[in-house]
């Protein structure tokens, strides 16, 4: 089941208050007074119920997850196009990253 954290955004300031986390559907649609079907809509849609409230689920992926996703594909797809991977020392450790292939001038 998902969980939610309510967060309350100021319209004069753009402060952010929590108002609740490890929420239920039903616990956050009586506490904002929006439908339990919405809840959801709006924490996947990433808009503001009311235009004050911004729903959050929990354990939701972290933007810097999805940034290291899309670099293994990216290392990935230079790989399959002939690219290396290149092996380099900073400050004593082994650093590995993937070298496009050079590309020949016409």
């Amino acid at each position: 089941m998902n969980t939610y954290t309510v967060i309350k955004v100021h319209p004069n300031n753009g402060r952010e208050t929590i108002v609740g986390t490890n929420l239920t559907c039903m616990q956050v649609s009586s506490i904002i007074s929006i439908p339990a079907g919405f809840v959801n809509k709006y924490a996947r849609n990433k808009t503001k119920a009311k235009g004050l409230y911004k729903i959050v689920v929990d354990g939701e992926i972290r933007d810097e997850l999805v940034d290291k996703w899309n670099e293994m594909l990216r290392a990935a797809r230079e790989l399959d196009r002939g690219g290396r991977i290149v092996t380099v020392m900073i400050k004593g450790k082994p650093h590995k990253y993937v070298k496009p292939r050079e590309r020949q001038a016409v």
